[in-house]
Formats: C-alpha cells, structure tokens, sequence
C-alpha cells in the first residue's frame, strides 16, 4: 500500500496539459472554449457534502459523500478540510504524532498547514453520489492514510471544494470552490473528452461501450494509446472482455469475488495490451502500446 495519497486533481491536470492545446486540420487551435463552462454557471447550492461515521474492519472512519444536483456530469471531487480561525496553536497539538509520524516528507512545524482530504473518481450524473469517501489527514498538497479523530475532525472546516466537471460540447474542467469567499474558479486548461486519434495503433483497440473516454496519450503518438472509459459497470465490462475474447485476444475471465480486474496480454503482433477496471469507480482504463 502506498504510504501517500496523491491528489487525485494533480493527475487530471497533467492529462489535460497534455492534450488541452491540440491544433485542428488548418493548424490553428481547436475550438474547445466555443461554449466555455464559466464559473457564474455553477452554484455551490448543487453540490453536496454529507459527512458521517462508519466502520471498516472494525475500525471508525470520517467520511465524505459527494451528491451532484446540478444538470452537468461530474467525473470527481476532492474537498479539503482546513482549521477553523477560533482553533488555537494548543487545541492543533492533537495532531502532534501524525506530524512526527511524516517528518521525512512535511518540512515544516507549523500545525496551521495541517489539512483533512476526501477525494473520488466516478461518472456522477444529475442526483447521483460518490459514497463514503474516505476522509483522511494531510498537510497542504498532500494526505496520507491516517484517520481524523473526532477530536481532530471537529476542529475543522471546509476550506476548498475541487470538481472535474463536464461542461458543453463533452468538455472537461477542473472547476474550484472557495469556501472562505464563497466564488467558483475555473481552471484555464480544460480537455475534449470523446476525441479519438486517426493514428494506426488506435485502429487496433476495440472501444467498449460508454459515454466519456479521456485520452491519456498524445493525440498523434504511433506507438501507444492509452485512455480511461467513464461509467463501465462490471456488467459491461464483462460484455467488452467477451468481445476481445471473440476478437483473439486471450483475456482471462472476470471473477466475481473481485470488486476490480487487471490484466496485462502480449499480443501476437508485438504489442501489449492492458486492461483496469474498477467495479466501484466504474472507470476502465485501457493502454495498447510497442513493447
């Protein structure tokens, strides 16, 4: 298990800065903010935050639910959780061992940087929720595996809500809730979803069925293809595993105790082939690349 949890938010921005910029056929810049999402059409009021206490392996847990009620999909969230002003220096000492416990990657004592993260990925449409996302302990960009206390988690509040938000036209934005002054930001890259490349190599993937793909490679790359397919549910996924099997490729069968399925296949024209589905985010990541 890996002892730090990156944001989920820092993965989404080099995918869009990779892609965001593409030309189109007359080498002028693709029309990606014709119907740009602005920031005056979200209200916070269609995004809810419901926190709670539950119990995995017998153990309490903090966590967040994210509901959206707003008529634009969204394919994750992430909020942070920061100090109230009324806490004192003496009241964050309770975060005094989580501090000593990352003194090799949290270069500071200040204990006003400490924060609470929860964060999720999942295509989440009109009424629609991430459930019981974790809510764990970090410091500024980072958080970790430790849980809040309750003695912890009540001296904090929300401080930033982070949103990947699907405006018109199938676009992507990384859309940003400040709770302190109440307004909405948006972030200047954003990416087409649903863009397919003309290259060879994408001639060679079978596209499952669903609504939202996010490109992860150049759009021009000859020698890999690699994206993420938004609402594949198991079900579908063993529909799109049947179709390779019928295709040749010696994909193995989904097992049903699992709740995610991987598997890597050395095709027999020199490429390789891999497959990442999670049951529960219902996201499939597909990578074909030389080997």
């Amino acid at each position: 298990m890996k002892k730090k949890i990156l944001n989920v938010f820092i993965l989404f921005l080099a995918v869009l800065c990779l892609t965001a910029c593409g030309k189109d056929s007359n080498g002028e810049k693709n029309s990606l903010f014709s119907k740009a999402l602005k920031a005056s059409d979200l209200s916070i009021e269609d995004f809810s935050i419901e926190t709670g206490i539950s119990k995995k392996y017998g153990e309490d847990y903090y966590y967040a639910t994210f509901t959206n009620n707003s008529k634009y999909p969204v394919v994750a969230f992430q909020i942070d959780y920061e100090p109230k002003d009324s806490v004192t220096e003496s009241e964050l000492s309770v975060f005094d061992n989580f501090m000593k416990e990352h003194y090799d990657w949290i270069e500071s004592d200040d204990l006003t940087g400490v924060i609470l993260r929860a964060s999720g990925e999942k295509l989440v449409e009109k009424e629609n929720s991430i459930e019981k996302a974790v809510i764990n302990i970090g410091y500024e960009k980072y958080s970790w595996y430790n849980t809040p206390s309750k003695e912890q988690f009540e001296l904090m509040e929300p401080k930033e809500l982070q949103i990947g938000v699907i405006g018109e036209n199938d676009v992507l934005y990384i859309a940003y809730y400040d709770y302190n002054e109440k307004k909405w930001l948006i972030d200047e890259e954003s990416n087409q979803l649903n863009e397919w490349p003309k290259t060879e190599i994408a001639k060679k993937v079978i596209k499952p069925e669903c609504k939202y793909t996010l490109l992860d490679s150049d759009i021009d790359d000859e020698e890999e293809i690699d994206f993420d397919c938004y609402g594949v549910t198991k079900e579908k996924f063993k529909v799109y595993v049947k179709t390779l099997q019928d295709a040749g490729y010696e994909v193995k069968d989904i097992e049903e105790s699992y709740s995610s399925y991987y598997d890597s296949i050395e095709t027999s024209d020199g490429y390789e082939l891999t497959l990442d589905c999670d049951y529960e985010e219902e996201i499939l990541s597909i990578d074909l690349s030389k080997k």
